[in-house]
Order: structure tokens, then sequence, then C-alpha cells
């Protein structure tokens, strides 16, 4: 009889060897699903982390391009509220209100729709040479009217269009001021939305990338666009877009949302200061 559990049975070995394999797989399984679940964790801590720092560079992007508008834009309320505190403007004479105006008819072309004045009822008392709305003859948004009567604060419109008005516009207003802080009037710029040289100003200031495809696009307190490098885009609607609704509330932040395309957007959006924009 052939004898059993010698060392070279060929029945034997391979018996041993398989145990023994067994034996080792069964000690590394949980070493390896402990990888597996401490590598899942590594990721999405990982992406987490890339997401967080996406939207603190995104957020903070918007929120100085906003400052940045503002303080652009306040140039030219502060050069509107200096004519608007002249004597002439004070005074609500066409005469007089033309003689100052003529030394600032190089930088007015900025409002390709014109420059006017109105008195205190609303009613216009004086309108640039080369306003293209000389027919306008009320100041067109009475709501603005009344901010400006009771804050005495400049104001920025949304777009509008008016029944006189063949273009899309906002306007710029200062208040006219007398010593006493009384009333007296409004002094306004009209920028037309496609063709004022104010899109130079926004270009300027928001003109910049983040990463390989960023870029910043402005939309008034309504979510209609002010500005984007994609001129056909201008004065649509894109209040329905989830940065844009939020930034319009007057929210500050970063959103990541998800194109038709399966393309993933990171949007930082931010008011712009002393305007609903």
């Amino acid at each position: 009889r052939r004898p059993t559990g010698r060392r070279d049975d060929p029945m034997t070995l391979p018996s041993i060897n398989t145990l023994k394999v067994k034996i080792v797989l069964l000690a590394l399984l949980p070493v390896v699903l402990v990888m597996a679940i401490v590598s899942v964790i590594a990721y999405a801590a990982i992406s987490n982390s890339a997401r967080e720092v996406a939207e603190r560079r995104d957020t903070e992007l918007a929120r100085l391009a906003a400052s940045r508008l503002s303080e652009n834009m306040n140039r030219y309320v502060r050069t509107l509220q200096e004519l608007s505190a002249s004597e002439a403007c004070l005074s609500l004479e066409p005469a007089r209100i033309d003689a100052v105006f003529a030394a600032s008819k190089s930088w007015l072309y900025l409002f390709d729709g014109g420059v006017f004045v109105y008195d205190r009822e609303g009613a216009r008392v004086w309108a640039s040479p080369f306003a293209a709305r000389q027919h306008l003859l009320r100041f067109p948004l009475p709501e603005l009217f009344d901010r400006l009567q009771n804050r005495l604060r400049p104001v920025f419109s949304n777009i509008f269009s008016h029944d006189t008005v063949n273009e899309e516009v906002i306007l710029i207003g200062v208040p006219i001021v007398d010593a006493e802080e009384g009333f007296r009037g409004v002094l306004a710029g009209f920028c037309s939305v496609r063709f004022s040289l104010l899109g130079s100003v926004y270009a300027r200031v928001l003109e910049f990338e983040s990463g390989r495809k960023g870029y910043a696009f402005l939309v008034d307190g309504n979510g209609r666009v002010l500005y984007h490098r994609h001129t056909s885009l201008l004065g649509t609607h894109l209040e329905a877009s989830e940065p844009v609704a939020r930034v319009t509330r007057g929210e500050t932040g970063a959103t990541l949302t998800q194109r038709p395309s399966g393309e993933r957007l990171m949007s930082g959006f931010a008011p712009v200061p002393d305007t609903a924009w």
C-alpha cells in the first residue's frame, strides 16, 4: 500500500498550498476592504475640498469685480453730482444750464441717450443738445423719482423701455439739492444697453479669466443682461438661472450647476454695491 502524508506526495502539495492561499487571502481581505473604504473617503474629501476652494475663489472674484464696478460707476456719479450742485442746475434755467454743460460735452457722450434736468415735479426743464429723446417730457420712472426725492441719493435704474424710447436703456440719476438740502429736481443721464460707451466701463472691470473658461457678466435687478461678452445676450432674461436668481435676492456666494451637455459649471455671484445690479 502507498504511504500517505509524504512531502513529495503530488496529491498533498496542491491541497496544502491552496489552503495557505486561502488563509492569506482571508487575512488580507479586511485590509483590502479598509484600504478601499479609506480611498473612497479620501477621494470624497479631496473632491469636497477642491469644490470648497473653487467656491471660495469664485465668490471672492465676484465680490471683488462687483466692488470694482461700483467704484468705476461712482466716478460718473460724482461728476453728475458736481454738475447738479452748480448754480446753473440749481437755478433750473435752461440758458444757464447750457453754459455749464458745454464744458462737459465730451464726457457727457457717455450718455448716448442724452442728459436731462427735471424739476421737483418730474417735468423736464432741460435736455442736452445731442439727446435722442427730446420728446421725453417727464421723468420716465416715477418710483425711481420718488426714491431720489425721499433719499437724496444717486440711483441706477434697471433696464427699461418707455413708450417714447426706441432703445432699451438704463439711467443714472442724482438729486438736485440746494444748500438747505431742499429737493429741487433730478439730473439724469440715459445710456442705451447696446450702444453706450458705458459698455467699455463694464468690460474694463469684468473681462478677466477665472480658470480656462471663466468669465463674468452683469445683470440688472430683474435678471436682465446689462453686459456679456456675447453681445447677442444683451437685454435677455436670465432670472431662471440659479446664480442669477440668488444674486438678485441680494445673496453673495457660489453654486455648482450642470449644463444640459453634462458640463459642470461653478458660478460665483455678488451684488454690485449701491445698485440693484
